[in-house]
């Protein structure tokens, strides 16, 4: 009687392959580790037992189903391929589980995963439109800066949560610049070097060399400390070690920051403002103003002794701007929240005594919920104040005032040196207001949001809004008709992030907005 071996079960173990963001992976036999003690077996089959959601396997062109056998020579072929779901990235976090043949008994499952490389993608311009769309995908980046260079080009800064096996989430950080021309090309794209952890990032701002300035804070909930930071990257992303030594500085506050911003002298140096809680759950915060030289050493001479700190809200767009004669302005509110107060500083950071009372102006509202939002200078020194409240109807309304450049309330605007829009004359429910532009020809813009009936069921769609009015203070009827130009892109979420001029006049709309995905938008407008 003749015995007959038995089959030895194949073996194989767990596997790591990389594959490009959007991009068809193919699978080869190498990728599939086969070992046997039987003389002479070899690889005949492939099964996966378990396959992410996130991505689509597939042999030739039809999708496998669990536990489908796969020939060799399929994969030899290369039938079998995979698909990650798009925008999808990421190390190793796209798994599957599969089992090698030899024909007669199959493997104890291993695991295997994906690392996936992320790729910018390109922008689409819609040219019948005049928008551009940047559609980031389900990648979780938030667009935090948007500015017009001196060239004309369009700067955009992105952050975006990542994460890695074995280490915790962190921020990255991408630079996008455009051309300002009919084809709106990605001219320049910048990845900071850098893994932000526990910082929260506020501002961007790339400087005239090519370096790029980012300001934010760190909160440490376990022991409450807090403190703002200041990073300065070369042009090719890595940390510029002339700034304060290390790259970076740093400053502990008594208070929890909660944003930071930064704008650059004419000089070189930077006035970097910090917004602290006035208190644990307060929906107020303090605004602090320093100034520091451009190698990050504090600037000494700029002396705010007898600057009383002011009050702020987060939502604030702007609350703080220096004037064309180097003269710097604050804008927040008092601490009961009746009125706006804006101090104008010196160069030297000593209160401005020429500017209202003792180098204040309390602009009195009465309005409940008002929140002081945007400022800009004319050409002719004037000042012009933004802000929202609630309407006796208890709905947002649109707040403007102009003052002279003494500090006093310019009556030659609106009669009254104020202005409010309500709804019924802008023929939408304002949600927020976000930008405030001045023209050469001193028309005055505003940005925002709001919701638009569709029908008489009360059915609403987010939209966003530019609103034109002449110097005197009226709604432009030269502009789109009526003075109220309106953008919706069918999305949720719409919102406008910065306005400004090029050098043509012409009106630079940068949005955000998410259907499916999120995505930002760059949309350009003739003057009128």
């Amino acid at each position: 009687m003749t015995s007959i071996a038995s089959n030895q079960i194949p073996a194989t173990s767990e596997i790591k392959l990389s594959v490009i963001e959007d991009t068809l992976y193919v699978f080869q036999l190498s990728d599939f580790p086969f070992s046997d003690s039987d003389v002479g077996q070899t690889l005949k089959f492939v099964k996966f037992t378990l396959m992410s959601a996130r991505g689509n396997f597939y042999l030739r062109g039809v999708e496998i189903k669990t536990n489908q056998e796969i020939s060799a020579a399929d994969i030899a072929d290369g039938a079998l391929t995979y698909m990650p779901m798009k925008n999808a990235f990421g190390d190793d976090s796209y798994h599957f589980i599969f089992a090698v043949s030899d024909g007669i008994e199959y493997s104890a499952p291993k695991s295997g995963g994906f690392n996936i490389s992320s790729v910018e993608d390109q922008p689409i311009l819609h040219t019948s439109t005049g928008y551009l769309i940047d559609s980031f995908g389900h990648d979780p980046k938030y667009v935090i800066d948007s500015h017009q260079l001196s060239d004309g080009s369009i700067y955009i800064s992105k952050r975006e949560f990542r994460y890695e096996i074995g280490s915790h989430p962190y921020l990255s950080l991408h630079i996008d610049t455009f051309q300002n021309d009919n084809k709106t090309e990605l001219r320049k794209h910048i990845d900071l070097d850098f893994k932000f952890g526990n910082q929260n990032i506020s501002a961007t701002l790339l400087l005239p060399d090519g370096k790029v300035l980012v300001t934010g804070d760190i909160y440490d909930s376990y022991t409450k400390k807090s403190q703002f930071f200041v990073s300065r990257f070369d042009s090719h992303g890595k940390l510029d070690k002339s700034f304060n030594v290390s790259g970076t500085l740093s400053k502990d506050m008594t208070d929890r920051v909660i944003n930071t911003d930064v704008i650059l002298q004419s000089d070189g140096k930077y006035l970097i403002a910090t917004k602290s809680l006035l208190k644990e759950g307060s929906l107020l915060s303090t605004l602090v103003l320093e100034r520091y030289n451009p190698d990050g050493s504090i600037d000494s001479e700029f002396n705010q002794s007898n600057v009383s700190p002011l009050i702020v809200k987060d939502e604030q767009e702007k609350a703080f701007l220096i004037q064309t004669d180097g003269k710097i302005l604050l804008l927040g509110q008092n601490v009961s929240g009746n009125a706006i107060v804006m101090t104008r500083l010196n160069t030297d950071g000593t209160l401005d005594q020429r500017f209202g009372t003792n180098g204040s102006v309390n602009l009195q509202i009465e309005r409940n919920g008002i929140t002081p939002l945007s400022m800009a200078v004319q050409q002719d020194g004037k000042v012009l104040l933004l802000w929202s409240g609630r309407s006796e109807q208890n709905l947002n309304e649109i707040s403007i005032a102009r003052l002279n450049p003494d500090g006093s309330l310019d009556t030659n605007f609106n009669g009254t040196g104020k202005l409010s829009l309500l709804n019924d004359e802008l023929g939408f429910f304002v949600n927020e207001v976000k930008n405030l532009v001045v023209t050469d020809d001193q028309k005055i813009i505003i940005s925002g949001s709001g919701l638009k009936s569709l029908d008489t069921n009360e059915e609403y769609r987010d939209q966003i809004f530019v609103i034109r009015l002449v110097n005197e203070g009226r709604l432009d009827n030269s502009f789109d008709a009526d003075g109220v130009l309106t953008l919706s892109l069918e999305a949720s979420a719409e919102s406008p992030l910065n306005i400004f001029l090029d050098k043509a006049g012409k009106i630079i709309l940068i949005g955000s907005a998410s259907n499916s995905d999120k995505f930002s938008l760059i949309a350009r407008y003739n003057n009128d």
